[in-house]
């Protein structure tokens, strides 16, 4: 597959080193590969030291997807203990069915307010004229089925020794998150914001309002030099977002 080039300082070049510039070889604890028609970007994410680690935002809807991210986790040693939804778009939820028969009763960590989405997700993808692997998703009701972690409150989550940060930024999604990592400045962003661009706010249960809003606060938030791994493209910084991205400096200047 092709593997996506997580680069800080020069995002739109091509390396094979996954480098932020302060020693840490990211490849050593994230991988992403574009999945799907949409090409939507999936992570894995991992600790070195416990071998735990997690999915983000399972969009892999053919079983065959999975084979990157089996074979980079079998490498490291790594063991998937959780499953990190930014939002429930169908692009980003339509393998969970085949993570959660890879890796059974994982727990799949998701805001409330993306019950919806969730929920309609099969009838999106008959209108886009898709044919999923999968004809549906596990109920959240049925907890033989999932197992459904909460992201309402905002608290961090632990995959092993590493801590993500959930920050709530709702727009493009009404429950749409984006997990940010201090220690090593990169944040797992979703669909909120891309290389000169942002999520679209113009799908059901979109808001524009909350998007700008969402903008605003993590663009006050977090600094320049942190690297965002975004749902779709390539990887960007803040600081690259802040000086080049029209959508941003409308947003930062509505406010």
């Amino acid at each position: 597959p092709n593997t996506l080039r997580i680069v800080a300082r020069k995002p739109r070049c091509v390396h094979r080193h996954f480098s932020k510039g302060t020693g840490t070889d990211l490849s050593t604890i994230v991988t992403g590969v574009p999945t799907g028609v949409f090409q939507m970007n999936k992570y894995a994410f991992g600790c070195p030291d416990t071998k735990e680690a997690a999915i983000v935002d399972c969009g892999a809807e053919a079983s065959h997807e999975l084979d990157h991210f089996k074979n980079w986790l079998s490498s490291k040693g790594f063991t998937v203990t959780k499953i990190l939804q930014t939002h429930a778009h169908l692009d980003h939820v339509l393998g969970i069915p085949n993570a959660i028969a890879e890796w059974p009763e994982t727990p799949v960590h998701i805001h409330s307010l993306e019950r919806n989405n969730w929920d309609e997700c099969m009838l999106r993808a008959k209108q886009y004229g898709l044919s999923p692997e999968n004809e549906s998703l596990p109920d959240w009701d049925d907890d033989k089925a999932i197992q459904v972690v909460l992201l309402d409150n905002e608290e961090d989550v632990k995959v092993g020794n590493l801590k993500l940060d959930v920050i709530f930024t709702p727009g493009h999604a009404p429950g749409h998150v984006c997990f940010y990592n201090d220690e090593h400045k990169f944040m797992f962003g979703g669909d909120l914001l891309f290389q000169g661009s942002i999520g679209r706010t113009d799908l059901p249960y979109c808001s524009s309002e909350d998007m700008d809003l969402s903008l605003r606060k993590i663009f006050n938030m977090l600094s320049d030099d942190v690297l965002v791994l975004s749902g779709h493209g390539q990887p960007t910084t803040i600081g690259n977002e802040r000086k080049s991205n029209p959508f941003v400096a409308q947003a930062l200047g509505s406010g």
